[in-house]
């Protein structure tokens, strides 16, 4: 987008993320070649989030699982 940032996306994935996973996890390739699909587990307790990527940079609302 001619050199330019976009605004800051937040997204909210629990308390207390610990480690976190890039990856192609549902295998639909790049989707326009941007950010995959993230995973993190949370300290202290026994969930993984994930936030699969739209394909622009941007991700679908996180899923929890225990």
């Amino acid at each position: 987008m001619g050199g330019m940032f976009q605004p800051t996306a937040f997204y909210n994935v629990g308390s207390s993320p610990h480690d976190m996973a890039v990856g192609d996890f549902n295998q639909d390739g790049s989707k326009g070649g941007g950010l995959k699909d993230i995973a993190n587990s949370h300290y202290g307790s026994s969930t993984v989030s994930v936030l699969m990527g739209n394909g622009d940079g941007t991700f679908y609302k996180p899923a929890c699982f225990l």
